[in-house]
C-alpha cells in the first residue's frame, strides 16, 4: 500500500509517501523519488507485533509500555532511552521482531517525522483497524451469506458500543474543562469517552 500524502502538479516530486515494510518498494521509491520523505506505516508495525507476539505482549503492562513509547515520545533520545528500559524491565531481549523494528526506528517511529508533512495518518489507521477486524472474524471459506451475517454482527457491536457511550454521557456529569480554550468547549459535543481522549491530547 502506498499512501500519497502530499504531491503537486506539473511533474514535481511527491513530498511524502507512506508504505508498509516491503523492501522492494522501499528500493524502488528511493530510485524514483530520491528526495521524497518515505516512512513505514506505524499501524502495520504494531499489527505485526500483535500478530507475532500478542500472547507475550499480554503479560504485565508490556503492550501499554510499547504503545506509550511509540505514540508519546517527544524526542528521539526519549524514545531510545524508554525503549531500552522497556526491554530490560520486561526481559524481552529474545523477541527478534522488536530488535528489528528498533533498528529501523527511523523509518516508522512518529518522533522521527515530527517535521514532515503526514496528515490523515489516524484516518488511515482507522480503516486498517477495520480491515483487520473483519479479517480476524471472516475467512476465505465463508460464503457470501455468512460474510454478510458476520458484517452485520460486527456493525451491530460497533453501534451498540456507541449507543452505550452516548447513554453514559447523558446520565453522567460533564467533565470539568481543563482550559479556557474555545476548542475544548466545542469538544464537549462529543460523548464523554471521546471528550476525555480529546482532553488528554490537549494536555
Amino acid at each position: 500500500m502506498v499512501q500519497n500524502i502530499s504531491g503537486s502538479n506539473g511533474g514535481e516530486e511527491l513530498v511524502s509517501i507512506m508504505t508498509d515494510q516491503d523492501g522492494a518498494m522501499r528500493s524502488a521509491i528511493a530510485q524514483i523519488f530520491p528526495n521524497t520523505n518515505h516512512r513505514n506505516c506505524v499501524f502495520h508495525i504494531k499489527y505485526k507485533a500483535e500478530l507475532k507476539y500478542g500472547r507475550c505482549l499480554d503479560k504485565e503492562d508490556r503492550r501499554e509500555d510499547l504503545h506509550d513509547i511509540i505514540d508519546n515520545s517527544l524526542t528521539k533520545e526519549e524514545f531510545e532511552t524508554l525503549w531500552q528500559h522497556m526491554i530490560r524491565k520486561h526481559e524481552i531481549q529474545h523477541i527478534k521482531y522488536l530488535q528489528y523494528i528498533y533498528e529501523t526506528r527511523d523509518r516508522w517511529a512518529p518522533v522521527w517525522f515530527k517535521q514532515e508533512f503526514y496528515p490523515f495518518i489516524n484516518t488511515t489507521s482507522r480503516s486498517e483497524r477495520t480491515n483487520s477486524r473483519y479479517k480476524r472474524n471472516v475467512g476465505p471459506q465463508y460464503s457470501i451469506t455468512s460474510f454478510l451475517k458476520e458484517y452485520e454482527r460486527i456493525q451491530d457491536t460497533i453501534y451498540d458500543n456507541k449507543a452505550q457511550a452516548d447513554h453514559e454521557t447523558n446520565i453522567k456529569k460533564r467533565s470539568k474543562l481543563w482550559s479556557n480554550y474555545c476548542i475544548e468547549q466545542q469538544a464537549q459535543a462529543y460523548n464523554l469517552k471521546i471528550f476525555k481522549k480529546f482532553q488528554w491530547q490537549l494536555r
